[in-house]
């Protein structure tokens, strides 16, 4: 028996030995603590004792969490959870209940989280762990500033340091400072973010923990940015970068690239640094990432005018948009089905299954408010608001995509400038809403004699709007630039009340030409606009067309 006991307490010394090793090695190569898990999981199950069975599988929960796989995460924690409970170990169960309320909370399934969360916080009164009573808390502070409820998060912080300090606890104390600082920098309070960001870095400084310093890092850059010490911001973008290298994590490099370009005053070194972290999103499928990615590229493309690139980058944003709702509820649906493989419980289980009822409910909803907004905002993207035709991004992109698609070709092509003659006269006459509807009417006529012809129209601008024809011939060219301005003259828009002056004009400048020799769009719009002032300076109310 004496010898019996003597292995066994040499076999809990080597499993002890090799989770502690595995958690050293958790953050820097998860796959090694991965096995070293399994090795002390192998070992435990000879001895047959449930807590070490317990705690290998919260060893796994941790590595599952470090690689942000939440199905594995909940699955670890409640097999962990079922051995704990044949001990009756309720300090094994609370560190279960911890790392179940973290998968949900990755889930951004809050309510679900915090309950798991104080499940484990009550469990935990009797004993004595400032470790796990510290995370639990911290957590709790997690879930309310991720819902926007952040005094209640500092209250949480704040009891969580407390305890880590009381007991020197270095790791968590920089953890929580660096929680305290993102709230204050939610905030706009820059100064105090900062204070405690730094006290976090400083901590984090003297250990082994790279990716939390080289997160902390970033946090500490963007502070900077905001507070406009630019090349103190990139001194610490760079600075994370590098951290994070060399524990190659990919992921919180994504956000640090991300910041990093927006220090750049140069547009195309913004973009490249951007294209950087695109690249890096796919590599790790950081699908949310990438949604603000595509959309920051396609805004920076807008500023230098590219609108044809902005557009494809922008078809992007919502198209990953719609993946991630897809994929959301998918990850939701798996974590539930995780929780009820392993729950027996009646009444708990029956609790599941309504959560279960009311996502599905839920994020069919959310998934048609999606579609809705996706659709709005394709409208907003391409539409003019007012007239509800093409806006300016719309005529430049088909205009160019016409020259594009044409290049080389024998085809025709003839491009309209319309200018309303002395709108701001209507407009001050009769006020803004009467100007609005002016310019509806005056866009609906147009887009009437376009469509006829299955040409395009669009709205340039304030009272210019530009018209593209696929005309074969110089005459037909010619003979629409009349049409369109005999067509507004018959609307009987007036100016004003009098009864003998004429109602609203619009001039008309056009170009006329082969795609081989009208091959550039500032070309094509130069000769336009050239035609227009001329229109105007004869006298208004005409329509010249120049033939290239």
């Amino acid at each position: 028996i004496m010898g019996m006991l003597l292995m066994n307490k040499k076999l809990s010394r080597l499993i002890d030995d090799m989770l502690e090793e595995a958690r050293a090695e958790v953050n820097l190569n998860p796959d090694r603590s991965m096995e070293l898990c399994n090795e002390a999981l192998a070992v435990s199950m000879e001895t047959g004792r449930n807590d070490k069975i317990g705690d290998c599988y919260i060893g796994m929960a941790f590595v599952a969490r470090t690689k942000s796989d939440k199905s594995n995460i909940l699955d670890y924690s409640f097999k962990a959870l079922g051995e704990y409970e044949k001990v009756n170990s309720m300090e094994g169960i609370s560190k279960a209940y911890n790392l179940i309320g973290v998968a949900y909370f990755y889930s951004s399934m809050y309510e679900e989280a915090i309950r798991y969360f104080l499940d484990g916080l009550n469990n935990l009164k009797e004993f004595s762990n400032p470790n796990l009573l510290g995370s639990i808390l911290n957590n709790i502070g997690e879930v309310y500033r991720e819902s926007g409820m952040y005094d209640k998060a500092l209250e949480f912080y704040e009891r969580a340091y407390e305890i880590s300090e009381e007991h020197s606890l270095k790791y968590y104390q920089a953890t929580i400072l660096g929680n305290i600082g993102e709230v204050y920098l939610i905030q706009e309070n820059h100064s105090k973010a900062l204070e405690y960001l730094m006290k976090s870095y400083g901590i984090l400084d003297e250990g082994k923990d790279l990716v939390s310093m080289g997160e902390v890092a970033n946090k500490i850059g963007k502070a900077q940015q905001i507070k406009g010490n630019v090349e103190l911001a990139e001194d610490y973008f760079k600075r994370a970068l590098r951290i994070l290298d060399r524990v190659d994590n990919q992921f919180y490099r994504i956000d640090v690239l991300s910041n990093l370009a927006l220090t750049k005053e140069d547009p195309e070194e913004t973009i490249a640094i951007l294209k950087d972290a695109i690249s890096t999103a796919l590599g790790v499928g950081a699908k949310k990432k990438l949604s603000d990615l595509y959309q920051k590229v396609s805004i920076q493309y807008e500023n230098i005018m590219d609108y044809r690139t902005a557009l494809s980058y922008h078809k992007k944003f919502f198209l990953i948009n719609q993946e991630i709702m897809n994929s959301n509820i998918r990850n939701r649906l798996e974590i539930l089905n995780v929780e009820i493989r392993h729950l027996e419980e009646k009444d708990r289980l029956d609790q599941v299954k309504r959560t279960l009822e009311k996502e599905l409910e839920e994020n069919r909803k959310e998934l048609e408010d999606v579609r809705q907004s996706n659709t709005i905002l394709e409208r907003e993207a391409f539409e003019d608001e007012l007239t509800e035709i093409p806006n300016r991004r719309s005529v430049n992109l088909q205009l160019k995509r016409l020259l594009s698609n044409y290049r080389g070709k024998n085809s025709t092509i003839a491009v309209f400038i319309v200018d309303i003659d002395n709108f701001k006269e209507y407009n001050d006459y009769w006020g803004h809403s009467e100007g609005d509807r002016c310019l509806k009417e005056i866009a609906k006529e147009l887009q009437a004699i376009s469509r006829r012809s299955g040409d395009m129209v669009g709205r340039y601008g304030g009272e210019e709007f530009v018209y593209i024809s696929k005309s074969s011939k110089f005459e037909e060219a010619v003979n629409l630039g009349n049409l369109m301005r005999n067509r507004i003259k018959k609307l009987n828009l007036k100016y004003d009340h009098s009864e003998t002056r004429s109602p609203v004009s619009i001039s008309v400048g056009g170009v006329f030409g082969k795609t081989v020799d009208l091959s550039e769009y500032s070309q094509i719009m130069e000769i336009a606009d050239r035609e227009l002032y001329r229109a105007k300076s004869d006298g208004r109310n005409r329509s010249y067309v120049a033939s290239v």
